[in-house]
Order: C-alpha cells, then structure tokens, then sequence
C-alpha cells in the first residue's frame, strides 16, 4: 500500500478531469512538457511494472527509463555518492521524490495496483489505480500530469523534503532543495538552519558558519539557529559550548529534536545519566533509539535496550550495531537458541553484504561471532541441564553453519580481519571450528543423542579460545547457568 508525501497536496482522479481537460493539449504540446519519467520497480510486481511502462511509454514527448536496484545507472549513482541505499526501497512518497530528484527524473511513478505518481519539480502526489483499459488509464495518466505541472512547491515542502534527505544522508540533493527554498524566501529561518545542518554533516564547518554568522545577524535570538549553532560547536568537539547553547535554546521552548541535540552533549561529555534523560524525552527522533540502547546495554538493562534496538531497526534496518545487540538481549534473558538462530542470520548477511555499502566493522563482527560461539554452548549446556527437546536449537544450528562457511569465505579478502599472517589463519581456523562444532550439532540433535553433545560442545570452546588466542584476549569461556 502506497504511503503518498505527508502535508504534499494529493489529487484524486476524478477531480482533476474537469480542471485538466481544458489544459491538457497546451501542457501536453508545448515545448516545456518534455520530460523524463522513472517507473521505480524495486518493489512493483512484473506485471504492474509492464503495464505502467506500456502505458507510461506511449505518452508523447516523455523519456521513460524503467529501474531498480540493480540497474546500471542507479549503480553508478551508488557509486558516485549521488544515490544513498536507504533511498532504493522508498518508504513513502518523501522518498520516492528524493529518488527522482537524485535521477534527474521529472516524474516518477511506483508500479502497482494503486500506482504512486509524483512530480519532483512541484512536490506534488497523486494515487492512480490501474484498470484493465489501457486507454483509460493513459488519459488519467496524462491529466493528471496536466494539472500537477502547474503547481508550484511551497517553501515548507521543500524544507521537509531537505528534511527527510538530510535524515537519509543525502546531503547533496538536500541542498539542492534548500537552495530552491532559499530563493523563493531568502531569509526563512527554518531554510536558514537545515542550511548549516546540510553543511555540518556534509563536513564543512566553514560554510557551515558563514550561513549561521549570516542568519544569526538577522535572527540572533532564534532557538532554531541556536540549537543550529549548538549542533557545530558539538560537531567540532566543544560538547561544553554546544550544551550552553543547547540550554539557552530550550529557554525559548525545548522541542523533541532539542530534548536529542542535549542527550548527545551529555553523552559527549560522558554524562550517560543526563543523557539518557534527555534522550527519553526525544524518543522518536532519528537515532536516539539507538542512543537508548547503547546506554541501557551498558548497564545490562536488557529488556528495554531491546526494545529500543527493535525500534531503531525500524528506521535503520541495516544497523549492524542494533541487530546484533538484539541478539544479545536474548542472550542476557538466557533466550539462547533463539539469539544464536537470529544472530547467524545477522552475521549470514554481513558475509553478503555489499563492500560498497556500509559494511559491519572488524570489532563488532569479532564480539558478534564470539557471542555466537558462547551462545551456542550455553544452548547446549541448558539443553543438558532441561533435558527437554528444543527444536529451535536444531534451526539455529543449521543456520550457524551457513553462516560460518559464508564468513570463512568472505573475511579472507578483508584486510582488517587477515592484516596479521599468524592471527589471520587463528580467525579462519575458528571460523572452521565453528562450522564443525555447528555442524556436529546439527548431527546430534538428529539423533536425539545428549551424550553427543558433549563433542560438538568442546569444539565450540577450541573455537572460541582460537578467535580469543588471535584477539590476543585469552578469557575463559563465559557461560551462563
């Protein structure tokens, strides 16, 4: 079900047809109504795919290019830095606009049922059902670019749209957007202040503040720009001068997004109390998630940093941090077939994933693979102790081997993991062991054999005082009762 822009005006079919019909041959025939279309198929089933392209492509004067993840010029634009991967499956119609902006894409509709039309120049959405008459559909398809093409954005539209692009790393098209809004009202706060947040997180702090000097002239007492300038000085490492800033602002009226701006100068300062309170007052901004579950797992809270780990995984589902820190709260309530099943899944996909994309770091997928291999004996050992079938051991087992020969086979090319000859062949010999004393497992549960579990058990510890011998700590095995 298609989620059109929020606050961006949505037409309906049938209300256009009166308004569009009067102005169809001019938009349609003039010069200025050449213009390129994407039909975005990441999600689209085959059939919507090829029934909007037919219908899309024999509209006059229209560039149709259909795309996905995989197609080459989405590729190149990856690997240029034009396109982020958040914007390959869009959420709503936000992303989708960002993704036709990042192309250069006049239009872009998202195949389906109920289609997803938007124009990227006027922000505007519109949901057009696909009939079975081809005809039909092609002429509400061209009304109802008729009417769109004549709006134009609002300032608003632009700064939420710079907004979302900001919160999805792409800051280029952000101030693309942010520039359009600049000059249609050039001393707009809110424009002003996404300005010197594009360019903190862009990384440039000069033009950063020649933008907050300019806006802060004009507007000195604004909480917007003070908690702008609150975000630089934290940027540039004075987490002192930024709370300062940050208090002053929340004089004037502390918002969700100040209450986030606080918690990481607290955390800065290494105040975690005060930011963790700060943070419970901005939950639902992007990332404090993820702040409260950082905190709350280093107090061993772990219910809670779950909970909050599952919720910044709703907006970041390829957070490696979080999805393994979900694991280890199943772990922390003794869940231990359960973590081993879903974090051999995590580590599955980090054997996959794309280099060009983020990929998990060399220190989390150490702990990860050796909070599985503790896991997996503490499952053994409560299976002993219950003496009660788990089927959900025997998946999780299977799972782990999997996962154990993909990352054999995907860290012998990482630098970081085989940097040292000695301790690189130690990884990889764990790796081994692990898929063996999975494997093994795997093999004894089949045969409903506890005496056989012992053998795949003591592999398991060798695997783990192998990866530790390499990482140079040589702790014992730490399991749970």
């Amino acid at each position: 079900m298609h989620r059109p822009m929020p606050s961006f005006l949505s037409f309906s079919r049938f209300a256009l047809r009166a308004f569009a019909v009067c102005l169809l041959l001019s938009a349609l025939r003039s010069p200025a109504s050449a213009a390129s279309l994407v039909l975005w198929n990441a999600d689209a089933s085959p059939d919507h795919a090829k029934a909007w392209a037919e219908r899309a492509s024999e509209i006059d004067r229209w560039t149709v290019d259909s795309l996905g993840p995989d197609s080459p010029p989405v590729r190149r634009a990856l690997a240029d830095g034009r396109l982020v991967r958040a914007l390959l499956h869009p959420q709503d119609g936000m992303d989708l606009a960002l993704l036709g902006k990042t192309m250069g894409a006049d239009w872009v509709l998202q195949p389906g049922k109920d289609a997803l039309l938007i124009a990227v120049k006027s922000l505007q959405s519109a949901v057009l059902p696909l009939s079975e008459d081809p005809a039909a559909d092609r002429a509400a398809l061209k009304e109802t670019v008729a009417a769109m093409a004549l709006v134009e954005p609002r300032v608003g539209q632009l700064e939420a749209l710079a907004a979302r692009g900001l919160a999805r790393g792409g800051v280029e098209t952000a101030l693309e957007l942010l520039f359009q809004a600049q000059a249609l009202e050039p001393n707009r706060v809110a424009t002003q202040a996404l300005l010197v947040e594009a360019y903190r997180i862009k990384g440039d702090y000069k033009e950063a503040s020649r933008f907050l000097k300019m806006a802060m002239k004009l507007h000195p007492d604004d909480p917007r720009l003070i908690r702008a300038a609150g975000t630089l000085e934290l940027a540039q490492g004075r987490p002192r001068e930024a709370l300062e800033r940050f208090t002053k602002a929340a004089k004037e009226g502390a918002t969700p997004a100040l209450f986030r701006s606080i918690g990481e100068a607290y955390l800065a300062l290494g105040r975690s109390r005060q930011a963790e309170e700060a943070f419970r007052l901005a939950v639902g901004e992007p990332g404090v998630a993820a702040h409260l579950a950082r905190l709350l797992a280093r107090r061993n809270q772990w219910n809670e940093a779950g909970e909050f780990a599952a919720r910044a995984l709703e907006d970041s589902p390829a957070d490696w941090e979080m999805r393994f820190l979900l694991s280890r709260s199943l772990s922390a309530d003794q869940r231990y077939a359960q973590a081993v099943r879903d974090r051999a899944r995590v580590l599955s996909a980090a054997a996959e994933a794309d280099p060009s994309s983020r990929p998990v770091s060399f220190s989390l997928l150490q702990a990860a693979i050796r909070d599985q291999l503790a896991d997996t004996i503490n499952a053994i050992r409560q299976l002993q102790l219950r003496g009660v079938d788990d089927p959900l051991l025997y998946t999780a087992a299977q799972e782990s081997v999997i996962a154990a020969d993909r990352l054999r086979m995907a860290v012998q090319g990482r630098p970081d993991w085989m940097a040292d000859r000695a301790t690189g062949k130690q990884r990889i010999l764990a790796l081994t062991l692990w898929s063996q004393g999975a494997y093994d497992l795997v093999k004894a549960l089949e045969t409903k054999n506890r005496e056989g579990l012992n053998d795949p058990g003591e592999i398991l510890h060798d695997a783990l005082r192998q990866l530790d011998t390499a990482q140079g700590a040589r702790s014992q095995v730490s399991t749970r009762p």
